[in-house]
């Protein structure tokens, strides 16, 4: 049986990572962060606000956004919301402020939304998900911002995939298409 001692580092980070001091982790993550954000609209379930912070870390996005009527309880995230730029905005005026820059890409099965197959990337997306359910109905000043609807094609018997899954299809198709995808500099 290994024992534990005062020197060993348990924080969910990758092993060059490890002793690092915070500050430098999230130096190195800001600097070398991939060029899109994630816009949470109104999200009621804390695990998939959870799941999707922890997603955007691992795909390196420069930050996330969450707009609506509570803040997250932070278990879900798995500390990942020490490493990056997560902001909650209170306001849809902080939203805009903090979005600036971005083309905004709504996710949501709509007839208007196009399939994520035929997606072009602009350089800098603001990834825009809605509450499941209701979808965008409750944050309409969100939807009218969306520049293009995008849909995730549904094969089976339920009409939608969960939010969590559908922000994690979008990132990783973002990475990928826009190369992205190749592993960072692992040195610290």
């Amino acid at each position: 049986m290994l024992e534990e001692t005062s020197n060993e580092d348990t924080r969910n980070v990758q092993d060059f990572m490890k002793f690092m001091p915070l500050a430098n982790i999230r130096a190195k993550v800001q600097k070398e962060a991939n060029p899109f954000g994630v816009l949470l609209a109104n999200i009621e379930k804390d695990i998939n606000v959870g799941g999707i912070i922890r997603t955007a870390n691992n795909f390196n996005a420069r930050q996330v956004l969450y707009y609506g009527r509570k803040k997250y309880n932070r278990v879900g995230a798995m500390g990942t919301y020490l490493y990056m730029d997560v902001r909650y905005c209170p306001d849809f005026e902080t939203v805009l402020k903090e979005a600036e820059g971005y083309t905004w890409i709504g996710f949501e099965q709509r007839p208007d939304a196009i399939p994520l197959s035929d997606l072009t990337w602009p350089s800098s997306p603001l990834i825009v998900l809605g509450h499941e359910g209701s979808g965008f109905d409750l944050v309409p000043e969100v939807a009218d911002r969306v520049e293009q609807w995008v849909q995730i094609p549904t094969l089976g018997t339920v009409r939608s995939l969960n939010v969590a899954a559908v922000g994690a299809i979008a990132m990783f198709d973002f990475i990928t298409k826009t190369g992205q995808d190749k592993p960072q500099d692992t040195r610290p």
